[in-house]
């Protein structure tokens, strides 16, 4: 059993390889003696008899063809408060919104890269159903300077992982580097990360971090270095009261630089990356969450430069006016 801001969830399932393997990755606490009914149950397995299958009635939302040799084409599915997800000759996941329950149906470890096995078969659909307890999965990276976070979304590539190393550097700290979730508890929104790694493109690391090669990593990947944030945050749990909302787009020019933007200009940018194939009901529950915290955040479209210094600096300026707020 794993706790996960203060959602239970129990993994269990005849796929050893696969469940002894959460522990190392998720960034939640275990406690093998919960005794109370779990709020989320993760069953992974190779028996097929344990899962319902996609009936013929059901849509098909989505197929998904990767060029990644490491994943397999994806089908997506939907009937009422159903979802499934296909991965051929890899994975069968289904995701009962009603039950909070996860359905893995996969023997041993099918991707060499172990970690991708917990982040795209569970982690990830996983989010569906944590929207049931009100906790919203955003495509951006967040820091933490002093008592204040910072949201950091745009395109792939615009340096959302860049940007929170780069917090980190300077005194800061990292809460996520790619998906964070966010929660509304009394009117603040409040920053969460389910995996216990972040990654940095190795390019990026050599240029920008190159202390971080003395610090041990996790593993290697398609040029991409894993460290555990524990680690990177030197065990200090980073403040997760976020205070600002940043659009990045990388210029190579070597300052950053930042203006304020009205929430209507960060809305077209923020969706659809940030609203995955979804229940209708969720998916518009999603975006009314969003468009409410846009209109309470004050929000930024911030050109990031390469000198890290900098963005540290502007960031801490954003989140300085806020305490002056």
């Amino acid at each position: 059993m794993y706790i996960w801001n203060d959602i239970s969830i129990k993994v269990h399932g005849s796929n050893t390889a696969f469940i002894d393997k959460v522990e190392k990755y998720i960034n939640a606490v275990y406690n093998p003696g919960y005794k109370k009914t779990a709020d989320i149950e993760v069953l992974v397995t190779d028996n097929r008899s344990d899962f319902i299958g996609v009936p013929a009635s059901a849509r098909l939302i989505k197929t998904l063809e990767y060029e990644d040799e490491f994943i397999a084409t994806l089908h997506i599915y939907n009937e009422g408060k159903y979802l499934w997800y296909i991965y051929e000759d890899m994975a069968d996941i289904c995701i009962d919104c009603n039950k909070n329950k996860l359905t893995i149906i996969t023997k041993d470890l099918p991707i060499e890269f172990e970690y991708y096995n917990i982040l795209i078969f569970m982690f990830h659909p996983l989010g569906y159903l944590f929207e049931n307890f009100r906790f919203y999965r955003i495509h951006s990276s967040c820091c933490t300077i002093g008592n204040h976070s910072f949201l950091a979304t745009g395109n792939s590539g615009s340096g959302k992982s860049t940007s929170a190393f780069a917090a980190q550097r300077f005194g800061g700290g990292i809460i996520s580097d790619d998906l964070t979730y966010v929660r509304n508890i009394e009117g603040h929104y409040l920053a969460y990360s389910l995996s216990g790694l972040v990654k940095l493109r190795d390019d990026s690391l050599s240029r920008f971090f190159p202390d971080l090669g003395l610090l041990e990593p996790v593993c290697n990947f398609m040029d991409e270095t894993y460290f555990f944030i524990r680690d990177i945050n030197l065990g200090k749990k980073p403040d997760n009261l976020i205070s600002g909302i940043g659009i990045l787009t990388k210029t190579g020019l070597q300052a950053s630089s930042y203006k304020k933007v009205k929430p209507v200009e960060v809305v077209p940018e923020m969706f659809p990356s940030t609203i995955h194939t979804n229940i209708r009901e969720n998916a518009s529950r999603k975006f009314a969450f969003i468009t409410e915290m846009l209109n309470s955040i004050s929000c930024y479209r911030i050109e990031f430069g390469t000198d890290m210094e900098s963005y540290y600096n502007i960031v801490s300026e954003i989140l300085g006016e806020t305490d002056d707020d």
